[in-house]
């Protein structure tokens, strides 16, 4: 018999996947087959008391003496306990739930734990909790990204009419708050909140200043306009450019060595000067003066016809500009009347000069024949330097415009009914987004 055979010491037969008995030396025998010789010694007569060793007078340890001294109920899985694995089984039952063995055909089957389907199996958990967590970790997105699509259609209305009609409308802020709310709520699926709110509040405040930046910055375009700021090619410089910048080489020379240039129209100084340095300080002591005694009322008046002239908004004239202007007509009044303006700096015209109807006779004789004079490749190397000149000055220029957008830009915010719009605008998108 091989180590593991279970071999019944009555019938010779295997035990394995049947009911069985086991006795102190490891020997095995069929329950069917222990219950029958228990039974045949029982029969038997003459015996007035058991010998030792068992209540059947069998050798002790023998599995007859073991069998002798058990009950029914002492065998593995009891009386009706399965032939297979020795657990308990009803009267009537064919099959062992345990093991799967059949009664019936003396044959066993594999048996399986039957799953809850409503219990998830490991992977099942896995991917559950994969998805709470990607879920909660969108669950902000959709709602800031429902509030910023409202945003950005009402910063494109809010810039838009601003722009066209040049007047900030403070109901398009209030319509700024709504479109953000709505979007949030959109994209939270009704379940707002206070932070859902919050963002939509926090998206309108940032929608209204993008409206407000878009429509100064579309303002300032149009004032300087685009190609002015372009990068210019040496091909673009032609023989006009180039004898402009030949005249002003002409009249620096002649003002370095403290000569005096008679321009054709005095007016050339003023188009030239910037408040309040470049003005003569006769001209700057009467615009203060005349500044000083004007009220509120002719203040607001000259802010207006200056914003008028310019299509803007009174409010986005300063008083610097509207100085400068009391300082401009001050200075047309002395030219009108032949009376002479002392420039501190010389070579102001030269920022704004034309030519050749800005410059003096003599100037453009002298600048046609020093033109003429250069050679091919002269010429060339001329109009790379005034091209590099441009370009210099152009970036000086782009960002000047930049700063104009700056500043109108926050003095955009300055005007007290700005707050109150954008607080009911904010207000308004943070109901709607939380729901309320």
């Amino acid at each position: 018999m091989s180590q593991g055979e279970k071999i019944c010491v009555h019938c010779g037969q295997s035990c394995a996947n049947q009911a069985r008995v086991k006795d102190g030396k490891g020997n095995y025998a069929h329950t069917a087959c222990a219950e029958k010789h228990k039974n045949a010694k029982q029969g038997e007569t003459g015996r007035s008391s058991p010998p030792a060793g068992g209540s059947q007078g069998e050798p002790a340890g023998t599995m007859a003496a073991i069998l002798s001294d058990i009950d029914d109920k002492d065998m593995i899985g009891g009386e009706h306990s399965c032939q297979g694995c020795g657990y308990p089984m009803e009267d009537d039952a064919m099959i062992c739930l345990h093991c799967g063995f059949n009664r019936e055909t003396g044959r066993q089957f594999g048996t399986k734990v039957a799953r809850d389907p409503n219990k998830p199996t490991k992977s099942g958990a896995a991917l559950n909790i994969g998805a709470t967590a990607g879920g909660a970790a969108l669950a902000p997105f959709f709602p800031l990204a429902g509030a910023c699509v409202g945003g950005l259609i009402g910063a494109g209305i809010w810039g838009g009419i601003a722009y066209q009609f040049n007047i900030e409308f403070g109901w398009i802020a209030i319509l700024v708050g709504v479109l953000c709310g709505l979007g949030a709520g959109i994209g939270a699926r009704g379940e707002g909140g206070a932070i859902v709110g919050g963002m939509a509040a926090l998206v309108a405040i940032g929608s209204i200043s993008l409206g407000k930046y878009m429509a100064v910055t579309w303002a300032v375009d149009d004032m300087f306009d685009d190609e002015m700021f372009g990068k210019r090619t040496v091909e673009q410089i032609d023989d006009s450019i180039a004898l402009t910048y030949v005249a002003d080489d002409i009249i620096r020379d002649y003002l370095d060595a403290g000569r005096t240039i008679e321009w054709p129209n005095p007016q050339i100084f003023v188009d030239a000067a910037v408040w309040p340095d470049d003005f003569p300080q006769d001209i700057s002591d009467e615009t203060w003066d005349i500044w000083d005694e004007m009220g509120f009322t002719d203040k607001a008046t000259l802010r207006r016809q200056i914003a008028e002239e310019y299509g803007m908004r009174s409010r986005d004239v300063d008083d610097d500009w509207a100085l400068e202007t009391i300082a401009y007509g001050l200075c047309m009044e002395r030219i009108a009347e032949d009376k002479p303006l002392e420039w501190e700096n010389a070579y102001l015209p030269l920022d704004v000069s034309v030519w050749p109807e800005d410059y003096p006779e003599s100037i453009q004789t002298q600048a046609e024949q020093r033109w003429v004079a250069m050679t091919a490749d002269e010429q060339q190397d001329y109009r790379v330097q005034v091209r590099d000149t441009i370009n210099v000055n152009l970036g000086r220029d782009g960002a000047i415009s930049q700063e104009i957008v700056k500043d109108g830009f926050v003095q955009s915010f300055m005007h007290p009914f700005d707050l109150l719009f954008i607080f009911l605008a904010v207000g308004a998108a943070y109901k709607l987004g939380a729901g309320e």
